[in-house]
């Protein structure tokens, strides 16, 4: 398939769309099996959702030079940098070169990360690199044949080290003799999910007090094959995908095709949402190659940008489950509450 000017602008939207907040089947069929051995938990979800958005928020108060915070009574153990890409993206006023990607906190018995989506030109070029590769930390492993997104892998990869070096110290920490956290929260919104899907085993793999690890994230794209999905599995004590019915982004890369070195599957358990207005179908994807997979994908969403941004939102994602929440005058809506909801930089 030729690109077009048209193509190109239609391409840059695609990698906004990834953000917002940014497999021709709109069902389940590229789900795995994923056993949930814990219920899903309202209350957790939306406390998840409100850290997805903190992540988002966080990108902000260091443009603007602000203090970095999370919501009262988490303590802030680590902010995640990743580096500034393209002169064209904004990183910190202290430091033009990093931005906050994800953060580690923690409160209680617990320990929570949390990574944000897309929101530089440099996210956008992840998004875009569909092809996968190995998910090289299990090499040890003869028998892996795990493949994961190209442009998530290399993302992760390049902010895994002070990610491992902080949940591995909190994982050792002890008090009264016994170790001080026994659950490890994961979560975050589109690209931000699925940085959360790999770094699950990856910890799981290598860290040996960690604790028990659940995951609840947001408008998740599928991340990788079979194989990886299979060491995701056995990583997690919970996991769910909440997913707006109608939203494009989580049926991205396509789940249906079964090429021989493109298919994908979902990791997690689904949770179905539901807001926003109806989109056309998803065009009818074929394995010739991962280039006219990717320019059917812009193409479609250059012609449905509006509604696609509505459908992926994490404001609205977050606000729809406080609505399932009857009573509970903690969870507000986000355009009183976050930045990422109400302000740009």
């Amino acid at each position: 398939m030729k690109l077009t000017k048209r193509h190109v602008f239609a391409f840059v939207l695609l990698l906004y769309f990834m953000s917002v907040g940014g497999c021709n089947d709109s069902g389940n069929s590229g789900d795995a099996d994923v056993p949930t051995l814990v219920p899903f938990d309202l209350n957790v979800a939306v406390e998840l959702a409100t850290l997805s958005l903190v992540a988002y928020d966080q990108r902000l108060q260091c443009i603007k030079g602000d203090a970095i915070t999370v919501p009262e009574g988490f303590k802030l153990q680590e902010v995640i940098y990743q580096q500034v890409g393209s002169s064209g993206d904004s990183g910190c006023k202290d430091d033009p070169k990093i931005i906050p990607i994800a953060f580690i906190a923690t409160k209680d018995d617990h320990i929570y990360l949390s990574f944000r989506g897309t929101a530089s030109f440099s996210d956008m070029l992840a998004d875009s690199e569909i092809e996968e590769e190995p998910f090289t930390f299990f090499n040890d492993d003869p028998a892996n044949n795990a493949k994961v997104h190209k442009g998530f892998n290399e993302l992760y990869k390049a902010i895994r080290k002070p990610i491992f070096e902080k949940i591995e110290a909190l994982s050792n920490e002890m008090e009264a003799g016994a170790f001080k956290y026994n659950t490890l929260f994961v979560t975050g919104h589109s690209l931000g999910a699925a940085l959360a899907v790999l770094a699950v085993p990856d910890l799981r793999e290598d860290i040996e007090n960690l604790p028990p690890v659940v995951m609840y994230n947001f408008a998740g794209p599928s991340v990788g094959n079979p194989d990886f999905v299979a060491l995701y599995m056995q990583s997690v004590s919970a996991s769910w995908r909440v997913a707006n019915t109608k939203d494009v982004i989580p049926k991205l890369p396509p789940t249906t095709l079964k090429c021989d070195n493109f298919r994908y599957e979902h990791a997690a358990s689904e949770r179905d949402i539901k807001f926003g207005g109806k989109l056309p179908s998803l065009p009818k994807f074929s394995c010739k190659n991962t280039g006219i997979i990717e320019g059917q994908i812009v193409v479609y969403l250059s012609d449905n940008q509006h509604q696609v941004e509505i459908n992926h939102s994490m404001c609205t994602y977050h606000d729809t489950l406080c609505e399932e929440l009857v009573g509970n005058e903690d969870c507000a809506d986000t355009t009183d509450n976050s930045l990422h909801c109400t302000q740009s930089e």
